[in-house]
């Protein structure tokens, strides 16, 4: 879901959702692993002198609002 700013600038809401399975493996002692799991998060994307500059936070499955990854990027077309 996002929401436009400016002509490349918005706003955005996202919800992330996958499956893992890591089959077991007897030579190194690892039993089976599966599960799922889920994350959310919010971000902008401004149109600036250098490019599209974007930051996003988001929380995974079973952390707190402090245990967010903050993620930036640059994007620039010559």
């Amino acid at each position: 879901m996002r929401y436009s700013i400016s002509r490349k600038g918005f706003l955005f809401a996202f919800y992330d959702a996958g499956y893992y399975l890591r089959s077991s493996d007897e030579v190194n002692n690892f039993a089976e692993q599966s599960g799922f799991l889920s994350g959310v998060g919010l971000g902008i994307r401004l149109e600036t002198g250098l490019g599209l500059v974007g930051v996003s936070y988001a929380i995974g499955k079973d952390n707190g609002i402090l245990d967010g990854i903050i993620n930036f990027g640059l994007i620039n077309d010559f």
